[in-house]
């Protein structure tokens, strides 16, 4: 049974980018999806952050390591698949391009990364996925990984506004 975001026949290769706020469940389904034996790319944007701490998690630079990182991964897929090494055709992210401009909410980057994911569209079949879930277990789980956190990451998680209900 051909995955309902595919088309019948389609011999494109395409990539899947979950997005939405922090413990709404992405990287649960991936998981998932891994065992299945889908092509699944996790990238931590909370590690990326951590391993750079002179960049700001908003900043042009951040952001830039992020999308070229993700790119990689989306050229490396695309050489495999047409070596037949992708199964179903499709690889999931659990992040998107979008991921920084999440968290900027609403500053420059935000434009930038939009404009870079529907270029993407014009080079490759990408469907972005909007993961959302109830407030009440997004907050336990956000709080769970707090608690559970090193003191960096718990740093990153706050500067990021993890932490705020709102986001």
């Amino acid at each position: 049974m051909e995955p309902s975001w595919k088309q019948a026949g389609d011999g494109d290769l395409q990539f899947v980018f979950l997005e939405g706020g922090t413990g709404v469940g992405k990287s649960t389904l991936t998981y998932k999806l891994e065992k299945l034996g889908y092509r699944v790319v996790y990238e931590g944007f909370v590690d990326l952050c951590r391993q750079n701490p002179a960049y700001p998690p908003t900043s042009a630079l951040l952001t830039l390591k992020w999308s070229s990182a993700l790119l990689q991964h989306m050229e490396r897929a695309a050489d495999e698949h047409r070596a037949g090494k992708i199964k179903g055709g499709v690889v999931f992210f659990d992040r998107s391009f979008l991921t920084p401009a999440v968290y900027a909410r609403g500053l420059p980057v935000a434009d930038f990364m939009q404009q870079i994911m529907e270029e993407l569209r014009g080079a490759y079949a990408v469907v972005p996925v909007l993961c959302e879930a109830e407030a009440y277990a997004t907050q336990v789980r956000v709080q769970g990984r707090l608690f559970d956190s090193a003191p960096d990451e718990k740093d990153v998680r706050t500067s990021l506004g993890e932490t705020d209900e709102g986001f």
